[in-house]
């Protein structure tokens, strides 16, 4: 007795793909490199967990049979790549044995695997059935949220509050903001959660690249976002969106520091410029010091004469190690103060905040200082409606 579906391969390859965003690929756990496929009949759906991210993505599927069962996610990836038209998937007893077999079947190809008894899969959180406690209307604007702060997320394990996003929600909005100690990000959304408690959690950072990956940079429908509830053996919050579905071991909300705590509320200085001239010119500093021999392989820090910015160009020049310097010179609207000094920064951090700019499509930012000691608040100068802003901390250098 054998039991299969058939679904669109297109469909069904990028199921897969999504639901394999979760997976830890130096897992010990053999079983953490399968795909948990259950199928009720009218939908199939493919999950795979790290044991604290589960990853969920059902599509329609037809001449389908009740079952659940554990293929390997390699197998799946390679049958179906490339794949066009109908995919049929197929699971065949082996006689006289407990062992099933998973067959793929596409119009090029037809390959088959032994699989692994759904009951060995780790036990996966149901979403809830209640409403949701957050809701947003346009899940580009989440995705907008998410890609504008991730790049200031902590990338080190040391301090596990830090590598994530923490999302607050309260009344009709969302506020999202990520720091990694040395820089930080902050932005507002618009969302339903009018009658519902204040909502806050961090969203670890491998769920942020999963949902990013997975809705892609033009994503349609509403997004869900349920609090944390003990379910699947664990404490699990879950966001979901067409068919798709994460769960994420959420992090305690109050190891968070608190981003507002640390906005300059004056600033002496004020250069605005266009951010993707800003990003153009922080990646050639960059690629300078990838490619120079004796820029070390890269340049340590991004320099500024704010007083230069008086004459309309700013001259933002890439200094190595080993003291060589690379310049070039981008147009800026100046409002300064008394002696304007001059100002260093990261390279990377530079070109991440002009890129996370870009994204809102912020035609102009305002760069506001005070002290080349202090951090540098930026925010979009022609639409600040959004509250998107980053904060730098800026290099010390000798002259």
């Amino acid at each position: 007795m054998s039991s299969t579906f058939v679904a669109d391969a297109t469909i069904l390859r990028k199921a897969v793909a999504d639901a394999a965003l979760a997976r830890d690929k130096r897992a010990k756990l053999p079983v953490l490199h399968h795909v948990h496929v259950r199928c009720n009949g009218e939908t199939a759906t493919f999950s795979c967990t790290d044991l604290a991210l589960v990853v969920s993505a059902a599509i329609p599927v037809t001449d389908a049979d009740a079952f659940a069962i554990c293929v390997p996610v390699d197998f799946l990836t390679s049958a179906l790549k490339g794949a066009k038209g109908e995919a049929r998937f197929t699971l065949v007893n082996i006689p006289a044995s407990t062992i099933q077999t998973a067959v793929m079947k596409t119009a090029s190809s037809e390959t088959s695997t032994l699989t692994i008894p759904a009951e060995e899969f780790p036990l996966l959180p149901e979403l809830p059935v209640a409403n949701p406690d957050m809701e947003v209307g346009y899940a580009a604007t989440f995705v907008r949220s998410l890609a504008f702060v991730r790049p200031c997320m902590a990338k080190d394990d040391t301090r596990t509050a830090l590598n994530g996003v923490h999302m607050r929600a309260e009344g009709e909005k969302a506020v999202f903001s990520s720091t990694d100690g040395r820089r930080a990000a902050r932005i507002v959304m618009s969302a339903m959660c009018a009658d519902k408690p204040d909502i806050g959690t961090i969203i670890p950072g491998k769920a942020v690249d999963a949902m990013l990956k997975s809705l892609g940079k033009k994503p349609e429908g509403r997004l869900s976002f349920f609090k944390p509830t003990f379910s699947g053996g664990f404490m699990a919050a879950f966001l979901s969106w067409e068919r798709r579905t994460i769960a994420f071991r959420p992090v305690e909300e109050g190891r968070f520091p608190c981003i507002e705590a640390i906005i300059p509320q004056t600033c002496t200085h004020r250069i605005a410029m266009n951010p993707d001239q800003l990003a153009e010119t922080a990646e050639a500093c960059t690629a300078w010091g990838r490619a120079n021999p004796e820029g070390n392989g890269f340049p340590t820090f991004l320099r500024v004469n704010l007083a230069e910015a008086r004459e309309g160009r700013l001259e933002i020049k890439a200094h190595s190690t080993s003291g060589a310097t690379f310049s070039q010179a981008i147009p800026v609207a100046a409002w300064l103060g008394d002696k304007p000094e001059p100002m260093a920064f990261n390279a990377r951090y530079v070109a991440d905040m002009a890129s996370a700019f870009a994204i809102l499509g912020a035609r102009k930012i305002a760069i506001m200082a005070n002290t080349p000691l202090d951090m540098i608040l930026v925010a979009d100068a022609t639409n600040p409606d959004h509250g998107g802003l980053h904060l730098i901390m800026p290099v010390r250098v000798k002259d």
